[in-house]
């Protein structure tokens, strides 16, 4: 019984491959794309990320104009450690231009559209508790209020674990699409 079983296997994949045939077979090709999760969503957002210091358009409902992440830096060398251990300061050099703005309520420009993502997903806001004593650089404002034809440039702290990278760079505000930068 186990022996015509066998046979019987052997002549079904002999039947499917194309033994004793004359005439040879094509044999068909196989094509995998594997895609990266990263490329996966640049794929589904329509548009993949930028590279650090491209200016990108930025236009939602009140506003046209330009958004850049120019330059990221860790360790951004800080007189005063943040207050957890095992982190240090990264800093993300950034740049806004309003070409117009269309609504009479004044806009204010402010850390919170910039966010820092990593491999895995983490999302990592700016600092909360920090102080413009202790950077050597320029910050970018918060909360200040801008006016067509301006443009606003300056460092955002941000607090991270020693040892990790973020791999990109986001820019979102309510109304508009994201905008996205690859960290090298």
């Amino acid at each position: 019984m186990r022996t015509s079983g066998l046979v019987v296997l052997a002549g079904a994949l002999c039947l499917v491959a194309g033994c004793g045939s004359a005439a040879k077979q094509a044999t068909p090709t196989v094509t995998v794309t594997v895609t990266a999760p990263a490329e996966k969503a640049a794929q589904a957002n329509g548009s993949a990320p930028s590279t650090i210091g491209k200016n990108l358009d930025a236009s939602d409902a009140d506003s046209t104009g330009t958004a850049a992440a120019l330059a990221f830096k860790q360790p951004l060398p800080a007189l005063v450690p943040p207050d957890r251990a095992g982190y240090e300061y990264a800093g993300l050099e950034v740049r806004r231009c309003f070409k117009t703005i269309v609504t009479a309520t004044p806009i204010s420009i402010g850390w919170g559209p910039w966010t820092l993502t990593y491999k895995n997903g983490t999302v990592v806001e700016s600092a909360t508790s920090w102080s413009a004593d202790h950077f050597s650089v320029p910050l970018y404002p918060r909360d200040r209020r801008v006016r067509p034809g301006q443009c606003v440039r300056g460092w955002i702290p941000y607090e991270v674990r020693k040892g990790t990278r973020p791999t990109s760079v986001t820019y979102l505000v309510d109304d508009g699409d994201p905008m996205e930068w690859k960290i090298r």
